[in-house]
């Protein structure tokens, strides 16, 4: 029987997709065992590895190669009879994940590996049911923090609910660095005095734009848990005479008023069309009557006809598994949302690396061109 495949057809890219998993708990490990940090100015043997790492030979060996394989670790020869090899950080994982150093991602890499890798695992389960499963971003965020669970005392379950909720917003920094300073490049913030980060985790974004912008002050709105946090991080800049925290239930209760910018990283996908426009109406009434009254939204937008990119798309479901409502939109949509909510001069600007896009919208048309 002829073969009707075509002949350049393989399932290799399914098999990619299958095996994806292999690559990511190899480098989630890695960092467990602080691979890179341990490594870092250093040019180790096999077996220097093997002792630093406390690891069978053969394990050791394996876990090298895998390494190597996915450009994290490089080797160079001992001697010129190449009777040994030494290993080292590449410079991609020196710079990302060297713990300590202003750049390191590791937190985010763990919070992935001890929170979403688990919970993935329970994608079936969350497509299947009507109800989320149990332990969502709702959940943790959530101000009643003393809930108990099925043979947990309550102050177990506020200790575990509290490192649970400083491994994320730890790792929401270290993941949203590098787009906060894409941001800066792509919009000019001299035009605003005061800003307000909308549920901004550890003032990532607040921090980078006033070190940019000597005009502008801050004000991160979160849960007080958060808040302690992102106070840390304010602290550790020397910035607390520019950037404040106020603990605030924005969903239920209005945003104050003085400030002429209003920023959002991620929080539309997480809740439904409905919360999304009202805390948007909440957003338009907070604004100033003037010119630059801005709502400032970070998202990874889906196109238009919802069949892609892939990071929105799997951030999606995503969604389906950390919140009750939440779930991936495209830029049609959000300009539903704004100009429901009142907003006009609605636009998109993309922003390097893995940001996705900004779209602004303003209190008044201001002559900015509508692009969809």
């Amino acid at each position: 029987m002829k073969n009707s495949l075509e002949p350049s057809l393989n399932p290799t890219p399914i098999f990619d997709m299958a095996t994806g998993f292999w690559i990511s708990k190899t480098l989630m490990s890695a960092v467990e065992l602080e691979v890179f940090t341990k490594l870092s100015g250093k040019s180790l043997a096999m077996h220097e590895i093997q002792k630093m790492l406390e690891l069978p030979k053969r394990q050791t060996e394996s876990f090298i190669a895998a390494l190597i394989s996915l450009g994290l670790l490089t080797w160079t020869k001992y001697d010129t009879k190449g009777k040994l090899l030494l290993f080292m950080n590449s410079i991609l994982a020196d710079t990302f994940l060297v713990r300590g150093k202003s750049s390191y991602v590791g937190d985010f890499i763990t919070m992935y590996d001890k929170r979403l890798y688990k919970r993935w695992d329970e994608l079936l389960l969350a497509l299947k049911a009507k109800d989320p499963v149990t332990g969502t971003l709702d959940e943790l965020y959530s101000q009643d923090l003393m809930r108990k669970k099925e043979g947990m005392q309550e102050h177990q379950t506020k200790v575990v609910r509290q490192r649970e909720l400083d491994m994320f917003i730890h790792a929401m920094y270290g993941e949203k660095i590098w787009d906060a300073l894409a941001l800066c490049e792509v919009y000019d913030f001299s035009k605003h005095k005061k800003m307000i980060d909308l549920g901004g985790g550890p003032a990532v974004f607040p921090i980078q734009i006033v070190r940019n912008f000597s005009n502008i002050s801050a004000l991160v709105i979160d849960t007080e848990p958060v808040c302690k946090i992102a106070n840390d991080y304010i602290r550790r800049f020397n910035l607390q005479d520019r950037i404040s925290t106020k603990v605030l239930d924005f969903i239920e209760e209005d945003l104050p008023k003085g400030y002429d910018v209003i920023f959002m990283s991620h929080i539309i996908v997480g809740m439904s069309k409905e919360k999304n426009i009202s805390l948007l109406r909440k957003a338009y009434n907070s604004l100033p009557e003037r010119e630059n009254g801005t709502i400032m939204i970070n998202e990874w937008l889906l196109n238009n006809d919802k069949t892609g990119p892939t990071l929105p798309a799997l951030m999606g479901l995503n969604m389906i598994l950390e919140t009750s409502e939440g779930r991936s939109y495209s830029f049609a949509e959000i300009y539903e949302m704004l100009t429901r909510a009142g907003f006009a001069g609605i636009e998109k600007k993309p922003i390097s690396g893995s940001a996705g896009h900004i779209i602004l919208g303003y209190k008044r048309t201001i002559g900015h061109k509508v692009s969809m």
